[in-house]
């Protein structure tokens, strides 16, 4: 159905915000992590979610969000792939292919 599309959006859109905004604190002017974890709660409240996505233990501890109050932290696997590595962004690319920003071969 197109409410639960939406959810599973809203959730992937949600790990990949914890992701890409753990690695640029600083350079966004985010004060702390959890600073950073209410701004991207405050999103998936807005995307309709009635309380934050959860992510697996393991990926909370290897984008540093262990422990960082407003982390709903389960048990079993991340509900993205994004943060897995499964996800293919802008710069991304399979095997074998080069990402938007690889210079190699260029003059």
């Amino acid at each position: 159905s197109t409410a639960s599309a939406l959810s599973r959006a809203a959730k992937g859109a949600y790990s990949s915000m914890l992701g890409y905004y753990s690695a640029k604190l600083r350079m966004l002017g985010i004060r702390d992590k959890q600073e950073m974890v209410r701004l991207v709660n405050s999103f998936s409240a807005a995307s309709g979610l009635a309380e934050p996505p959860t992510i697996s233990a393991k990926i909370a501890e290897s984008i540093g969000l262990k422990g960082v109050p407003g982390i709903n932290v389960s048990k079993g696997r991340a509900t993205s792939s994004a943060l897995r590595g499964g996800g293919r962004g802008f710069g991304g690319g399979g095997r074998g292919q080069r990402g938007y920003n690889d210079k190699r071969g260029r003059g």
